[in-house]
């Protein structure tokens, strides 16, 4: 546990089984389940100095990298690593918002809020996209 406590089935929801749903009889091996700030500092706090040291236009590359990879998992997910695709473009994107000084969490809820930004509706009912 984060805090040094001990698991649980209380605190267990905070904690997902890798590849498998929780079950009580399935606690380990787990990840702990972050939200997106945590998530945030952990990639600051794993890759935060390579991260520098690349640069934002090194560290934008590597994201597009991804964004293709993941386009071609979405497109053949039964040959690729779908989950994993996604997790590495959170990944990237998370990195050059932390070279942007911008956190993720921050801006997501001031950019989407409760309702819809343009309609003010949940869910949205604007005309203008699918």
């Amino acid at each position: 546990m984060a805090d040094g406590g001990t698991l649980t089935q209380a605190n267990a929801l905070q904690l997902r089984p890798v590849g498998r749903p929780l079950s009580s009889t399935s606690l380990l091996p787990m990840l702990a389940v972050m939200d997106l700030r945590e998530f945030q500092e952990h990639m600051r706090g794993l890759y935060g100095a390579k991260d520098a040291a690349r640069g934002r236009d090194g560290t934008f590359m590597y994201l597009i990298e991804e964004v293709g990879e993941l386009a071609e998992a979405c497109r053949e997910p039964a040959s690729h690593d779908l989950p994993g695709e996604f997790a590495d473009v959170l990944a990237w994107l998370t990195s050059l918002a932390n070279l942007h000084g911008i956190d993720l969490a921050d801006a997501a809820s001031a950019k989407y809020p409760v309702t819809c930004p343009a309609c003010r509706a949940k869910p949205c009912i604007c005309a203008t996209k699918p």
